[in-house]
C-alpha cells in the first residue's frame, strides 16, 4: 500500500542532517520535474571539486525496486533523470526520479526538492507519492506523470500577440498554483515557460521546485551558490556559481543578490505575460515604454496595467504575491474591474456593461431613441460600443479608429458630415485626424445646414442681414434668418415658374391661383400682377420689363413701376424661351428659329435669324448667342445675323448664358457636356476655353455679376467655377440631389445650396488664394520660377516652353523642341533658362527672347538631367550616353568631358555641389559617382541590383541622398562619403528634398506592399516642431518653403497638401482634378505652383491662403448645429 504525501515527508525528513532540517520545514512545498521537462540547461549546483561537505547524508528506508517495471526515460537535467514507469503494486503508471550522481550536496538538493514537493498539494502541482532508495542507496521519488508539453512551446508557436492571448487562461492557472505555494511561504524562484506543463486535457502544471525556499526558515547557502555574482543575461540558466534562477525571468533585486519574497516570483509570471501580449520578449526598462509597446500591440488597458504592475522594478510597488496577481487576472477575464488601477465613472459604467450586457443594450436603446439630432452613425456607433466587451480605454480607441475610419469614407460624399464627427475624436492619433479635418475643410464645410421646406427648393437669396429667402415646391416662399423660418407667401403654383431681376430684388413666380405675382424682397411684401398663367417669366436686365406668355402663346410684357402697367400684348405661338435684348427688345426661341419683337418704336425691327433649328437663346447687349438642335453655335447680331459660329456639342444644345461683362459664355450639351467659349470679335471665331467633367444632367446658370459659373449634376454635387481664378470649387455633401445653387454676392458673401428635399447648406465663397494661370493641351511634366520669383515657367508633352508672367497673367510660348520637354532649370542669372527635351537637345533662354540663344545637341542621346555650376556660368548634363558634360549656356563655346562610365552606362541623375565643386551623378545601373573639379572620379555607391531612382544635394553640398526602387534611402556626409543615415521608405522612392538647413530630409515614395504611398521626414538634426515622421499620401512630388517651415505635397488625386511646422498645422487643397505632377514653392516663398497630367498649372498665394478666410472659420463652425 502506498503510504500517505505525510508520511512521504516524514521519512524524507527523518533522513536528513539537521542543518538540511532548518533550511526546509514541514510547512514548505514545490514540486518536482514532470514529463521529462526538468530543464536540461538546469545549473549544476553540486560543491566544486574537492569541496568539503561537513555532513553526510542518508535515507531511513530503504525501497523495493521490483514494485517498478521502468519502460523508459522521460527527460533528464542536470540533477536527475525522470523515468516512466509501472507501479506494479496499484497497476498505474507513474513518473519516478532519481539521482544521477551521488554527491553529498546533490543529495541535499535532491531531498529538499522531494520534500517541497510532497508537501505542495494542489492541481497544478504534481503529487509524490513515494520517496526512498534503491537498494544500492541512490535516492528517488515517484511521483504522478503528466504527459504535455512546455508552455515556452505553445508561446513561439503562436506568432502574433492576439494568437498568444489564447493562452492566458494557462498564466492565470500558474497564478493560482504559486498563490497555494505562498500561502505557505514557499516560493518558486524559477519560474518561466519552460517549467510549466499543459496537459493532454488542458491541464496547467508548475514543474521543477529545485530551487524553491521556504520564506519560513533560515535558509542558509549550499556550497557552491554564490549571492555575488551577477548572471549573463544571454544565458537560459546561470551556470554554477552565480545568481539561483533563470535571468530573463529574474525580478531585479534577485539578479542582485538580495533577499527575495512572493514578489519575485511575481515578476517572473509578469515576464510571462509579457511574452504573450508583446510583439518582442525584451521588456523595456522604463514603464513608460512598456505601456507604449503594450498599447500598439492592441493590449487592453487593464491587462497592460496588471503586467506592468507585475514588471515593476521597485518590489513595494508589485503585487504582494501571487495570489493578488491571480484575483486581477481573473477579474480581467471576466470583464471586472481590477484592483490595480482606479477608474471614473465611465470606466465603471464600461465594466458594468460588460457584465451585464443584455440589460445595458435594452437601456441604451431605449435611451438613444430619445434623443434628438444624433446622426445615424452615432447611434450605430453607440450601439457598436455597448456590444464591447473590452475595458472603456480599448474601447476609446475602437471608437476612435472607427470614427477616423468612417471620417475617411464621408470625405468623399460629405466632408460637412465628416468635419463635425472629428469634433468626437478623442483618441491617440492626432496627426491623422489633422490630417482629415485639413481635407474635409479644404473639400468644404458647410457652415450651416437648415431645413426651411419639405420640396424641393427653386431659388434662393441672401440679404446683408444674413436672411435667406427661399421658394420650394411646397407652394411656399420663406424667410429663414438664424433658426427661425418665416413663411412669406404660401401661393406658389405647383408648376413653379420663376423669374428674379436682381438689380430690384423683385420675384415674379405663378401663382397658385392661375395667375402672376410680383415679390419685393426689399420690403417683402407680395402684389398680384395678372391673372394668366405663365408658362415663361423674363426679367429685362434692368429689371424695368416683364414678358410672360401663356400656354396658348398670347406674350405680355409690363413696365415694373410703382403700379406695373401692360405696354405689349401679341400672340407668340410655339415660344419656347424669352430674352429681352434692350427694354423695349425682346429675343424670342420658338420651335424653329430666333426672332427679335419690338416692343415700340425705339426697339428697332422685327427680324427673323438665320440659324435653322435653334434649340437655345441669350442676349447681351449688342449679341446674340444661339444654339441648334445640331450641337452648334452661333454668335448673332442685333439683327440676327450669323457672326461666327462653331460645332461645340455632339448633340443637341440645351442652354446659353453669357457671362455679364465679357465675351464669354457657358454651354451646355445633351451629351452632357459644360464649356465655357470665347467670342472673338475682331477675328469672328468662337473659342472653347473651359470644360467641366459632369456626370449626367447638368443645370446651369451664371450670377448676375459675371464672377461665377454655377453647376448642378447627379453626383449630389453642386459646383462654383470662379470666371477671374478659373477654378472649380466643388460642394460635396448635399444629402438630398441639388436643386438650386446661389452665388455670391456682395450683400451676402457666401454659396446657397438647395435640395430636392427642403434643406439649404450655407458654404463659404471660393478663394480666391490660387488662379489657373495656364491651361496647356498636354501634361505639363516640369515647372521652375525664376530667381527673382516674378515668372514661372512650364515645359511638357506639346514641346512647348511657356514662360508666365505672375504679374499680368501674360503668356510667352517658346518654340524648339521637337518632342516632350521633361525638365526646366532656371539660372541663378535670372536670364537664363535651360530646357531638357527628349529630342535629345538642350535649350537655353534668354528671358524676353522667343528663339533660344543657344541648342546643345552634343550627347546625341535624351539629355536625362542637367545642374549648374559656378553660379549658372557652366551647365552640367548628364544623358543616356553616359557622359557628363559642362558647357556655356549662351554662344557657341565648348564642351568639355567630365566623366564618362565605364561601358557607357546611361546617367541618370546630377547634382553639383555648390560647396566644393564636386559633381554627383548616378548611373543607370545603381552607382553613384563622386567627381572632382580636377576631374578625378571615385565610385561612392557601388550597384547592388536596386536602381537608383532619386538623388538628391543639401543647399550647401554637405550631404547627398539617393533612393531606390526598392526604397532604401541613404544619407552621406560628401566631405568623407561616410553613410550617417540609412532609412527604409514604403516602396520606390519618387521624390527626395533636403530642408534648406539641413535638418530634415523630405521623402516621397510609391505605394509598396500596403498598396498606399507614403511620406516621411528623415532627422537629420531634427526639429522639435515636427510631431509626425510618416503619413500615408501618394505623392508624385514633394518639396520644402525655402525657409523650411512648410512641406508640399503634390498628389496623384489632384491635391496638394500644406503643412506648416510653425503652428503644426495641415492644409488640403483641391487645385486639381486629375493627378498632380510637380509641386513648387518660389524663391521668395510666397507663390506655390502646381501642374497635372491635363496641363492646368495653379499657382496659389501662400499668404492669402494661410490666413484666408478658409482656414479662419473654424471657430465659428464649431458652433453650428
Amino acid at each position: 500500500m502506498v503510504e500517505s504525501e505525510g508520511s512521504v515527508a516524514t521519512q524524507l525528513m527523518s533522513g536528513l542532517p539537521a542543518r538540511v532540517l532548518d533550511d526546509v520545514d514541514t510547512r514548505s512545498m514545490a514540486t518536482a520535474s514532470s514529463g521529462g521537462v526538468e530543464d536540461a540547461a538546469l545549473p549544476s549546483t553540486g560543491p566544486a571539486p574537492g569541496a568539503p561537505i561537513s555532513e553526510p547524508i542518508a535515507y531511513d528506508r530503504v525501497r523495493d525496486p521490483g514494485r517498478y517495471a521502468i519502460l523508459g526515460e522521460h527527460g533528464r537535467g542536470a540533477l536527475g533523470r525522470v523515468s516512466r514507469a509501472h507501479d506494479k503494486e496499484l497497476g498505474r503508471d507513474i513518473a519516478i526520479k532519481e539521482l544521477i550522481k551521488r554527491e553529498p550536496l546533490s543529495e541535499t538538493r535532491f531531498l529538499r526538492e522531494a520534500l517541497i514537493t510532497a508537501r505542495l498539494e494542489h492541481p497544478g502541482i504534481v503529487a509524490v507519492h513515494e520517496a526512498g532508495r534503491w537498494t544500492d542507496g541512490t535516492p528517488f521519488y515517484a511521483m504522478k506523470l503528466v504527459s504535455g508539453r512546455p508552455l515556452r512551446e505553445l508561446i513561439l508557436e503562436r506568432t502574433t500577440p492576439e494568437s498568444r492571448l489564447g493562452l492566458l487562461h494557462h498564466v492565470i492557472a500558474v497564478s493560482d498554483a504559486i498563490a497555494y505555494a505562498h500561502r505557505r511561504n514557499i516560493i518558486h524562484r524559477d519560474l518561466k515557460p519552460a517549467n510549466v506543463i499543459v496537459g493532454e486535457f488542458g491541464e496547467t502544471i508548475v514543474i521543477d521546485w529545485g530551487l524553491a525556499k521556504d520564506l519560513a526558515a533560515s535558509e542558509e547557502l549550499l556550497p557552491g551558490d554564490s549571492l555575488h555574482a551577477r548572471p549573463d543575461p544571454d544565458s537560459d540558466l546561470t551556470s554554477a556559481g552565480t545568481v539561483l534562477g533563470t535571468p530573463a525571468y529574474m525580478a531585479p533585486e534577485q539578479q542582485r543578490a538580495e533577499p527575495v519574497d512572493q514578489r519575485a516570483d511575481v515578476f517572473a509570471i509578469g515576464v510571462m505575460l509579457w511574452e504573450l501580449c508583446a510583439p518582442s520578449r525584451d521588456v523595456p526598462p522604463r514603464r513608460h515604454d512598456r505601456d507604449r509597446v503594450l498599447r500598439r500591440a492592441g493590449i487592453d488597458k487593464d491587462l497592460a496595467t496588471i503586467i506592468c504592475k507585475a514588471l515593476d522594478p521597485i518590489p513595494a510597488a508589485r503585487y504582494a504575491d501571487a495570489g493578488a496577481l491571480a484575483n486581477d487576472l481573473k477579474a480581467f477575464k471576466s470583464g471586472a474591474r481590477i484592483a490595480a488601477r482606479g477608474y471614473s465613472l465611465f470606466g465603471k459604467l464600461a465594466h458594468a456593461i460588460r457584465r451585464h450586457s443584455r440589460l445595458a443594450f435594452s437601456i441604451l436603446a431605449a435611451t438613444l431613441v430619445a434623443i434628438a439630432g444624433v446622426t445615424l452613425f452615432v447611434v450605430k456607433l453607440a450601439t457598436e460600443r455597448d456590444r464591447s466587451d473590452t475595458a472603456l480605454d480599448h474601447l476609446q480607441v475602437a471608437i476612435g479608429d472607427r470614427i477616423l475610419e468612417h471620417v475617411q469614407l464621408l470625405l468623399h460624399t460629405d466632408p460637412t458630415a465628416a468635419w463635425h464627427l472629428l469634433r468626437h475624436y478623442e483618441g491617440s492619433d492626432t496627426v491623422r485626424a489633422r490630417r482629415l479635418r485639413a481635407e474635409a475643410e479644404g473639400r468644404g464645410v458647410a457652415s450651416w445646414v437648415l431645413t426651411p421646406h419639405s420640396d424641393t427648393i427653386w431659388f434662393l437669396r441672401g440679404d446683408k442681414s444674413g436672411a435667406i429667402v427661399s421658394v420650394a415646391s411646397d407652394h411656399r416662399i420663406r424667410r429663414t434668418h438664424g433658426n427661425t423660418s418665416t413663411t412669406i407667401a404660401d401661393d406658389v403654383a405647383t408648376d413653379m415658374r420663376l423669374a428674379y431681376a436682381p438689380v430690384r430684388q423683385l420675384l415674379a413666380y405663378a401663382n397658385s391661383s392661375a395667375g402672376i405675382s410680383l415679390l419685393d424682397l426689399r420690403t417683402l411684401t407680395s402684389k398680384p400682377l395678372s391673372t394668366m398663367s405663365p408658362v415663361l417669366l423674363a426679367f429685362s436686365s434692368d429689371g424695368s420689363r416683364l414678358a410672360a406668355l401663356d400656354l396658348q402663346g398670347e406674350l405680355r410684357v409690363w413696365a415694373i413701376e410703382a403700379e406695373a402697367r401692360l405696354v405689349y400684348r401679341a400672340t407668340l405661338p410655339e415660344a419656347k424661351a424669352l430674352r429681352f435684348a434692350t427694354s423695349t427688345r425682346l429675343i424670342a426661341l420658338t420651335t424653329s428659329e430666333l426672332r427679335t419683337i419690338p416692343l415700340d418704336t425705339s426697339g428697332g425691327t422685327a427680324d427673323v435669324g438665320n440659324l435653322p433649328d435653334s434649340s437655345a437663346v441669350d442676349v447681351q447687349g449688342e449679341l446674340v448667342v444661339g444654339g441648334t438642335v445640331g450641337g452648334r453655335i452661333a454668335v448673332l447680331s442685333p439683327q440676327l445675323q450669323v457672326l461666327g459660329s462653331a460645332a461645340v456639342c455632339r448633340k443637341r444644345v440645351e442652354a446659353l448664358w453669357f457671362i455679364p461683362g465679357s465675351s464669354q459664355f457657358v454651354f451646355s450639351c445633351q451629351d452632357p457636356f459644360v464649356g465655357v467659349a470665347r467670342y472673338d470679335a475682331q477675328r469672328r471665331e468662337i473659342t472653347v476655353v473651359e470644360t467641366f467633367d459632369t456626370r449626367g444632367s447638368t443645370q446651369v446658370n451664371v450670377d448676375a455679376d459675371g464672377r461665377y459659373v454655377l453647376l448642378i449634376d447627379e453626383s449630389h454635387t453642386a459646383s462654383v467655377y470662379e470666371v477671374a481664378t478659373r477654378l472649380l470649387s466643388r460642394y460635396d455633401g448635399n444629402v438630398g440631389l441639388p436643386s438650386y445653387v446661389s452665388a455670391p454676392t456682395e450683400e451676402y458673401n457666401h454659396v446657397l445650396i438647395g435640395d430636392v428635399n427642403g434643406a439649404v447648406r450655407v458654404w463659404d465663397p471660393p478663394s480666391s488664394a490660387a488662379r489657373v494661370v495656364v491651361k496647356a493641351p498636354a501634361p505639363v511634366f516640369s515647372i521652375a520660377f525664376t530667381p527673382d520669383s516674378t515668372i514661372l515657367l512650364t515645359g511638357g508633352a506639346e514641346g512647348i516652353v511657356r514662360k508666365i508672367s505672375l504679374g499680368d497673367g501674360a503668356v510667352q510660348e517658346l518654340r524648339g523642341h521637337r518632342k516632350v520637354v521633361h525638365a526646366i532649370r532656371a539660372l541663378p542669372d535670372g536670364d537664363t533658362v535651360v530646357s531638357l527635351s527628349y529630342d535629345s537637345t538642350a535649350r537655353t533662354w534668354r528671358a524676353g527672347a522667343v528663339v533660344s540663344s543657344r541648342v546643345f545637341a552634343e550627347h546625341a542621346r535624351v539629355i536625362v538631367d542637367a545642374d549648374h555650376m559656378e553660379h549658372g556660368r557652366l551647365v552640367v548634363s548628364v544623358a543616356d550616353d553616359g557622359r557628363l558634360l559642362a558647357w556655356p549656356p549662351h554662344g557657341d563655346g565648348a564642351a568639355s568631358t567630365l566623366f564618362k562610365t565605364p561601358d557607357g552606362i546611361p546617367l541618370t541623375g546630377v547634382e553639383a555641389l555648390s560647396g566644393n565643386g564636386h559633381v554627383v551623378v548616378m548611373d543607370g545601373k545603381g552607382g553613384v559617382w563622386d567627381i572632382t573639379p580636377g576631374g578625378d572620379s571615385r565610385r561612392v555607391r557601388e550597384p547592388d541590383g536596386a536602381v537608383v531612382t532619386t538623388l538628391r544635394s543639401s543647399r550647401q553640398g554637405s550631404y547627398v541622398a539617393t533612393g531606390t526602387s526598392t526604397g532604401e534611402v541613404t544619407v552621406y556626409e560628401t566631405a568623407s562619403w561616410q553613410v550617417i543615415r540609412r532609412a527604409k521608405a514604403q516602396g520606390s522612392v519618387r521624390q527626395i528634398q533636403f530642408d534648406p538647413r539641413d535638418r530634415d530630409l523630405l521623402v516621397a515614395s510609391a505605394p509598396g506592399p500596403s498598396q498606399l504611398g507614403h511620406v516621411q521626414i528623415i532627422s537629420l538634426l531634427g526639429r522639435n516642431a515636427v510631431d509626425w515622421r510618416e503619413v500615408i499620401a501618394d505623392a508624385r512630388d514633394a518639396t520644402y518653403a525655402p525657409d523650411g517651415e512648410m512641406v508640399a505635397l503634390t498628389c496623384a488625386d489632384g491635391s496638394v497638401w500644406w503643412h506648416s511646422f510653425a503652428n503644426n498645422r495641415w492644409m488640403y487643397f483641391r487645385d486639381h482634378a486629375v493627378t498632380a505632377l510637380n509641386g513648387r514653392f518660389s524663391p521668395d516663398g510666397q507663390l506655390f505652383a502646381s501642374s497635372d497630367i491635363h496641363g492646368v498649372v495653379v499657382v496659389r498665394d501662400v499668404g492669402a491662403t494661410l490666413h484666408g478666410p478658409v482656414h479662419s472659420q473654424n471657430q465659428e463652425r464649431s458652433k453650428t448645429p
